[in-house]
């Protein structure tokens, strides 16, 4: 999912501290709860965070990229193929005002708009014009200048500044949406979404992809067995189709089979989570903002498709576990953290305090929770300060 940074945020900042774990059948959301451990000593200060399937990244605030976790493919931008279990710098001294994490890559943005990426590139979801991984940030898109971007499974889709779509990446399933024949195809360069609507939000999901307008209609388009595209069909997408039911959406996020939007002071969800080919409303989570799901997660032993999202300052996720973190259902995570964003990953999901603190639960064989081990968590802990 794309996240904004601080000065692009609509909402204040809200803030964040890590809390000594509480079962999650004794917690409320109304409870403040135990206040957890602080952060260690020279922990980096985060606008945002970003979780893929075994790897995590984060944007400071003075807008430098910090990743960590599996890195085989790159994944971590630090110049190296070598795990790292706490951050480290992403490589070329970029200063970045957007970043989104996809399953084994990462792209950001530039302030004038500039996109790169790196990581893994099989289906060329780095735009650079190849199929190769890339260990640094690479330039993606050309001339093109970028409002928001975003990384999904194997693809990437950014929207200009005027509000055109473009995607990149793999296109079996029709997630690039410029009406090609779906199948065995993929394209390393950005091509054109195929529609004539503008657009001021995008995500790249598991082979597929949804954006918004300016007035909030969601059209989506990619796979759509399992009713994900939203347009009552259950059908595959070469284009973009509108989202069935009218709605004026504010976000979106797209995960495994499954989308979730806030409208309002409402959640809707349509898909496979849901099991619906067009959106109903989630009774169980009013008042849910800063979403995020998690992309492909199914295809990762032991995880589930799941989402996640904020109400008030407090984390909530449901759907799928994230083993060890959390059970499968509703769940809230460390009930006295005051979370500002919170971000799914594959078998792990990380919180961002409003004072800028990054904590991470759930599975960490590859390093993905940065805390500076390997050992599984069932609770939040704090990521490590920066190292080698």
């Amino acid at each position: 999912m794309f996240r904004h940074t601080p000065a692009m945020r609509r909402h204040p900042f809200r803030a964040l501290v890590l809390l000594a774990p509480l079962p999650l059948a004794l917690a409320c959301a109304g409870d403040a709860g135990p206040v957890g451990p602080p952060p260690p000593p020279g922990a980096l200060v985060f606008a945002t965070l970003g979780a893929g399937y075994a790897h995590t990244c984060g944007l400071s605030r003075g807008g430098s990229a910090w990743c960590w976790g599996g890195n085989a493919a790159g994944s971590l931008g630090d110049g190296t193929r070598t795990r790292r279990t706490r951050p480290t710098a992403v490589q070329g001294g970029h200063v970045f005002v957007a970043l989104d994490v996809g399953a084994a890559h990462a792209c950001a943005l530039g302030p004038s708009g500039a996109a790169w990426c790196w990581g893994h590139n099989d289906e060329g979801q780095l735009g650079d014009g190849t199929h190769v991984a890339r260990e640094r940030p690479v330039a993606s898109g050309g001339s093109l200048a970028f409002a928001s971007i975003s990384a999904g499974h194997a693809h990437s889709c950014g929207i200009t500044v005027q509000g055109v779509a473009y995607c990149w990446g793999d296109d079996t399933q029709g997630q690039l949406g410029d009406g090609g024949p779906g199948g065995a195809t993929r394209s390393a360069v950005p091509v054109r979404v195929l529609t004539g609507e503008t657009f001021t939000r995008i995500v790249a999901g598991y082979y597929q992809t949804c954006a918004l307008t300016g007035a909030g209609a969601a059209w989506c388009w990619g796979l759509g067995s399992s009713g994900q595209n939203g347009d009552g069909t259950g059908e595959s997408r070469h284009e973009p189709a509108a989202v069935a039911g009218g709605h004026a959406f504010s976000e979106v996020a797209a995960g495994d089979r499954f989308v979730c939007a806030r409208e309002g002071s409402a959640t809707w969800c349509w898909g496979a989570l849901p099991g619906t080919t067009v959106p109903v409303a989630m009774a169980a989570f009013p008042a849910l903002h800063d979403l995020d799901a998690a992309r492909g997660a199914s295809t990762i032993p032991g995880a589930a498709a799941y989402a996640c999202g904020l109400r008030g300052e407090r984390a909530w996720c449901w759907g799928g576990a994230v083993p060890p973190l959390r059970a499968a259902g509703e769940a809230l995570l460390e009930p006295a953290i005051a979370a500002l964003s919170v971000a799914a990953g594959a078998r792990h999901a990380c919180v961002l305090s409003r004072a800028g603190h990054a904590y991470c639960g759930g599975a960490n064989y590859e390093g993905q929770l940065g805390d500076d081990t390997t050992t599984d968590r069932a609770a939040l802990v704090p990521v490590a300060a920066p190292g080698p």
